[in-house]
C-alpha cells in the first residue's frame, strides 16, 4: 500500500473538515462527509 497517498488523503480530509468547521457546519455533517470522528474534528 502506498502510505504517502494515504497520508495525502488524510491531510485533505482534515483540511476540508477544518474549513467546514470554520464555516459553521454542524459536526455531524462534517463527520458524514469526511469520515472523521467527532474528537478528530474538535481537535482541528
Amino acid at each position: 500500500m502506498d502510505t504517502s497517498r494515504e497520508e495525502g488523503k488524510e491531510e485533505e480530509r482534515n483540511e476540508i473538515a477544518e474549513e467546514m468547521k470554520n464555516n459553521g457546519e454542524p459536526i455531524e455533517k462534517i463527520m458524514k462527509y469526511t469520515n472523521l470522528t467527532k474528537e478528530e474534528i474538535e481537535n482541528l
